[in-house]
């Protein structure tokens, strides 16, 4: 956690509120937005463009530096050792215990994205979107959440109890599987976040999650023990 002024701590608290607005409010799109390419518009503005862009300007006016948002450097060896356990970690939690929650409390979901139709369209949004997912979610979610909280709370289950927590609810309109599975996937990162004050490794976990996710390598019938 940076020094930084008083004027600077508030901006960056009411940036960070009005982040969690910002994709609290997009999730709507999830749930009123039938046609893929007007749901694409508005999550590449409202939880991409706007959100690299107020980073952007945080930095730039001093209120806030790279390492306020967790994006500081970090050895190789630890690096991939965290990236690996974040992945595997992170690709379990998505695939198998996603399926157990969705199982236990079916239809809470209100919503989800219209499936692309245009093949180049979805192949470009299947790789470079879940990039600037992975990296913009754990910058603002992990990163940025864990250096606010600190100024505010002292125990640090309190902290990860929160920052879970809002993880978790950014997801809401998923469904209170997706609510509970993301709040718990979010865990170890923060521990990461925690101990080594880089979300480098957390970024490459969140985006090869994603993938697997989306992409469909892991066939959906070696699951069908949990149907």
């Amino acid at each position: 956690m940076t020094n930084i002024s008083s004027d600077g701590s508030k901006v960056q608290a009411y940036s960070f509120l009005l982040l969690i607005l910002i994709f609290l409010l997009n999730d709507l799109a999830n749930i009123f937005v039938h046609h893929y390419i007007w749901w694409l518009i508005i999550d590449y503005i409202f939880v991409k463009f706007i959100p690299i862009c107020l980073i952007f300007i945080l930095i730039r006016r001093q209120y806030a530096e790279f390492s306020d948002f967790g994006l500081k450097g970090l050895g190789v060896k630890p690096f991939i050792l965290y990236a690996i356990l974040l992945s595997t970690t992170g690709i379990f939690i998505d695939q198998v215990v996603w399926r157990f929650f969705m199982k236990i409390l079916p239809n809470t979901q209100l919503g989800t994205w219209p499936k692309i139709k245009n093949p180049i369209i979805d192949k470009m949004d299947l790789f470079f979107g879940l990039i600037l997912v992975g990296f913009i979610e754990e910058v603002i979610f992990r990163g940025f959440c864990i250096n606010i909280l600190r100024r505010l709370f002292s125990k640090g289950w309190v902290i990860f109890i929160i920052s879970c927590l809002i993880f978790g609810l950014i997801h809401w309109s998923l469904g209170l599987h997706a609510i509970i599975t993301t709040a718990l996937w979010g865990i170890l990162p923060l521990w990461v976040m925690w101990k080594t004050g880089s979300i480098a490794p957390a970024i490459l976990a969140h985006i090869l999650t994603n993938v697997v996710a989306f992409s469909g390598i892991i066939p959906s019938h070696w699951f069908k023990f949990l149907a």
